[in-house]
This record gives structure tokens, C-alpha cells and sequence, in this order.
């Protein structure tokens, strides 16, 4: 039934996931796993929907379609979190998978099983990779042409520049086990370069986390609380002939349900796009900071709602 309803997705949307699934390291047919998806989503969409209708009265038909539309785009870039998880992997044991490559060729040993012999348990993922490799070389492929596979199923910029650097250095006559090492060293000293530069911008994320879990949540209750506060003073005012005058009506209608709802709706917007610029400047890339939005919603929303509850019990009795 899975595949059945997949194959009624569109083949471009079919084979970008099928390379997605490729690089995740998941071996399952891409009809039936977004058939599987669609049926997941629809069913805790009509769920959630139905509880949001009930308890929240809000409206079912546009409770379901954003729900259903954020569930969808939650399963997606979840097949991006993985391919970027593997990719992470195989760009952190890289250098001692080279080293210990170089070191087996230097002793002696043939190629193809220098590369069966590097597959330790501690490379993980990466072990059936380079058990691969080292069987197609034994086999006869090219090893340029099996390097350069890997970059199909592995979603790594650095793998994928490496490997074409040892692949032209073979080209050009290069001794292998020279260019494994050579690489490995210039990797590592990379990482030193990677971690100097990250402790240097580690002030700006702070900054911007401070800026949306605390300084925004603060001046947001305190612009509902002063609001509620002016509401509250001008009805009091007591304008005697001068009304008449006046241009606008005072009389505590003030609804403050609107400008609360544009306050949650300013503190979600800016945690996503907060979220978003700590990714960039902490990992070099916008999607990693999608992990922190949960976190720093619920940071957010929380203080909000206490500051504004805080000020509410300690002032209120004073001013309102």
C-alpha cells in the first residue's frame, strides 16, 4: 500500500529523496517510504488537528493544513539532519582513516587491503565504505572511479575535495601513501583553524541567545504589562469639560488580545530567524540551527509569560 501511494509523487520529489535516503545510509524503497511518511503526517495531523479544534476551538480545516505542512517539512529536513549526522562522521575520523591507510602501505601491504585492514569498528558508517572501496579495487575498478562513489553517498563537501585531491595526485604520479598522509596532516591542522575560529564568535552567539531568550521576551511582557497599565490610568482620568474635545474615546475598551497575539507571533519569528543566524555562525550552515528552535521556544515563552506574571502580581496592585 506504501509504495502504491508513493508512486503517485512526482519523479523529481521521488529522486531528490531517493538521494536523501542514500545519503542517510537508509536502504529502503523511496515509493514505500513516502508512502509511509504521507499516511504518518496525515494521520497525527488529523489527530492534532481534532485536539486543537476541541480544546483551543480552533478552526479544524486550517488547523490541519498548517500542522500537516509543518509535519511534512519536519519529516524532510529530518532526512537532511541524518545525511548531515553521516557527513559529520566520516569529516571527523577522515584524517586517522588516511593515517592508518598511509601506515599500511608503507609496510608493505597492497593496496586493496590497506583499505580492508583501516576498516576498524570505531569508524563506524565510514567502516563500509572503505571495506567497499578496498573490495572494488581488489576487483579491478579504477580507485579514482570508487573514491569518487563515495562522494555519492556520503554528503560532504571535505570528503568529496579531498578525495578529488588524492585522485589528481595519482594522476600526476604521486606516491599513495605520501598523499594519504600529507592530507591527513593538512585536515587536522584545518580542525585547529575550524575550532580557533569558533571560540572566536562564540561572544556573538551569546549575544544573539541572550537576545531572543531573554532581552525579547523581557521588553515584549513589559510592553503588554505597560499597555495594560495605560489602559487602566486613562480610564481614570477624569477630563470633566475637556471631553468633548478629546479625538479618540477613552473608555477601557483597549483589547489586548490582538497585541498579545502579535508579541507570540514576534518572539516565534524571531527565534526561527534568531535560530537560523546561529547555525550560519556557529556551524557554517543555516540548518543547524534548526536544532536549537524547540529550546528556544519554550526558553522564550516561558520567561515571556513569567515576567509578564511577575510584574502582573508585584506591580499590579500598585499601578492597575
Amino acid at each position: 500500500m506504501y509504495k502504491y501511494i508513493g508512486s503517485y509523487f512526482p519523479l523529481k520529489m521521488r529522486k531528490r529523496v531517493k538521494e536523501l535516503l542514500l545519503y542517510a545510509g537508509m536502504t529502503v524503497d523511496v515509493k514505500s517510504y513516502l508512502g509511509f511518511i504521507f499516511l504518518f503526517d496525515f494521520s497525527l495531523s488529523f489527530i492534532l488537528a481534532l485536539f486543537f479544534m476541541l480544546f483551543f476551538k480552533i478552526n479544524y480545516l486550517l488547523s490541519f493544513i498548517v500542522i500537516f505542512f509543518l509535519v511534512d517539512a519536519i519529516s524532510y529536513m529530518s532526512l537532511h539532519f541524518k545525511a548531515d549526522a553521516k557527513a559529520r562522521f566520516v569529516e571527523k575520523v577522515l584524517p586517522d582513516v588516511l593515517r592508518l591507510m598511509a601506515g599500511n602501505l608503507k609496510a608493505g601491504i597492497t593496496t586493496d587491503k590497506a583499505f580492508i585492514l583501516s576498516a576498524r569498528p570505531e569508524f563506524g558508517i565510514f567502516k563500509k565504505e572503505i571495506i567497499k572501496i578496498g573490495k572494488e579495487i581488489a576487483t579491478g575498478k579504477d580507485m579514482g572511479e570508487s573514491l569518487m562513489d563515495v562522494t555519492k553517498r556520503v554528503r560532504s563537501a571535505k570528503l568529496k575535495n579531498v578525495f578529488e585531491l588524492i585522485v589528481s595526485g595519482l594522476k600526476t604520479g604521486g606516491q599513495l601513501s605520501d598523499l594519504l598522509e600529507q592530507t591527513a596532516q593538512d585536515l587536522t591542522n584545518q580542525k585547529i583553524i575550524e575550532r580557533k575560529i569558533r571560540s572566536n564568535v562564540k561572544l556573538y552567539v551569546i549575544f544573539i541567545s541572550i537576545a531572543i531568550t531573554i532581552a525579547a521576551p523581557i521588553m515584549y511582557a513589559l510592553s503588554i504589562f505597560l499597555a495594560e497599565v495605560l489602559t487602566q490610568q486613562m480610564v481614570a482620568i477624569d477630563l470633566g469639560a475637556l471631553a468633548s474635545s478629546v479625538p479618540f474615546a477613552i473608555d477601557g475598551s483597549l483589547d489586548l488580545v490582538p497585541i498579545t497575539r502579535f508579541v507570540l507571533i514576534s518572539i516565534l519569528t524571531t527565534v526561527f530567524f534568531g535560530s537560523l543566524v546561529l547555525g550560519q555562525i556557529s556551524k557554517g550552515d543555516e540548518k543547524e540551527g534548526l536544532h536549537h528552535i524547540p529550546l528556544l521556544v519554550v526558553s522564550s515563552l516561558s520567561l515571556f509569560f513569567l515576567v509578564l506574571w511577575l510584574l502582573r502580581k508585584l506591580l499590579g496592585t500598585l499601578l492597575l
